[in-house]
């Protein structure tokens, strides 16, 4: 029997950046079974999805997580480079090659879910994160300086926020018209 997206509960999300991408697995809400950061190589967007290949044969994931590739409902692109956002595209079309369910989230659901804490700049989102989870209390890079680059343990932040939304627009709003696709 096939699951539905509501049935489903190994999520896995990534979040590219410009020097890799960042990961979070969770078994159910409350439980991070593994979680970093990649660097990629050479031709980056080829790295990057060897990398997510590897990580989804690995742990055979119910639900895999990516930001949109662009902000309400399609109008306004991310603040992403364009190879970045290719990515995001690669890593999508590689989870339905996989047959993975691939569920989407923009910045802006993000914040809506987190919102509710009082957490609406990353940081503060990472901040929550790592208080409702002793986990990531030690990851929990200090607040970035304007003239200091930003720390790739935000990545991972961003991909158990994303996870964090995912279950949000389940449970909490679950007639949301969230992108969810995949052959699952």
């Amino acid at each position: 029997m096939k699951k539905t997206v509501d049935e489903c509960t190994l999520i896995m999300s990534v979040v590219p950046s410009v020097r890799g991408f960042g990961f979070a697995f969770f078994d159910g809400m409350w439980n991070p079974i593994d979680w970093g950061f990649r660097t990629a190589q050479g031709d980056k967007n080829v790295s990057a999805c060897t990398h997510v290949r590897g990580l989804i044969e690995r742990y055979r994931p119910d639900v895999l997580v990516v930001e949109h590739c662009s902000q309400n409902n399609g109008t306004t692109p991310l603040n992403r480079s364009p190879r970045v956002q290719q990515l995001l595209t690669d890593i999508e079309t590689l989870g339905h090659e996989m047959n993975v369910l691939v569920a989407s989230y923009s910045r802006e659901q993000i914040r809506e879910c987190f919102s509710q804490f009082g957490a609406t700049s990353r940081y503060e989102i990472a901040k929550t994160i790592s208080q409702n989870l002793p986990e990531f209390t030690v990851q929990l890079p200090p607040p970035k300086k304007l003239w200091l680059p930003e720390s790739s343990r935000m990545k991972f932040f961003d991909a158990v926020s994303l996870i964090f939304t995912h279950f949000y627009f389940l449970a909490i709003k679950p007639n949301t018209k969230v992108k969810k696709t995949g052959k699952k």
